[in-house]
């Protein structure tokens, strides 16, 4: 029920928006820093060439903008190493689980499992997949998985059996 899009590389172009999905409005793209500077230098030029002598300031204006580049480069770059240094970042916390009593019972669920329980980066669907749970457990775990992502919460009646079978396992 998500979008997403992809960049892509291209050799002399630098990084361009793709979105392989069909039929999907295209978002907004922030051009690349490497076209941006282009078009700051190009307007710098049109500017500097209306004025005598105007090539030796354009020469320093590219050579500015050049420099400008490099540095903003590096900076990203020195970003960019520490965020993977950092390791991936999930959240700026736990998950919000106020009005949601199944995911509640699951989360206290999965802290009762220890090592045993669920890996950060599995999903519900591949949790399910991998217990062989009792019918009551796999049923639970499809309440929390509609409270949680589905349009339309689950019967409320299927969320307290849910909540009892997450407390009793």
């Amino acid at each position: 029920m998500l979008h997403a899009w992809a960049e892509v590389s291209y050799a002399g172009v630098g990084w361009a928006a793709s979105d392989p999905t069909a039929g999907a409005a295209r978002a907004r793209v922030q051009p690349s820093l490497r076209s941006a500077l282009a078009a700051k230098v190009t307007s710098a030029l049109a500017v500097v060439n209306r004025f005598p002598g105007g090539r030796a300031a354009a020469g320093l204006a590219v050579l500015a903008a050049l420099g400008a580049g490099i540095v903003v480069r590096r900076q990203v770059a020195s970003r960019r190493d520490a965020a993977d240094r950092a390791g991936p970042s999930l959240g700026a916390g736990p998950p919000e689980v106020a009005g949601r009593p199944a995911l509640t019972a699951f989360l206290a669920w999965d802290a009762r499992q220890g090592a045993a329980g669920r890996a950060p980066s599995a999903t519900l669907g591949e949790l399910r997949r991998r217990l062989d749970a009792a019918p009551s457990l796999q049923g639970a775990l499809a309440v929390v998985e509609q409270e949680c992502f589905s349009a339309v919460p689950p019967v409320p009646a299927d969320t307290e059996v849910a909540v009892g079978a997450l407390d009793q396992s």
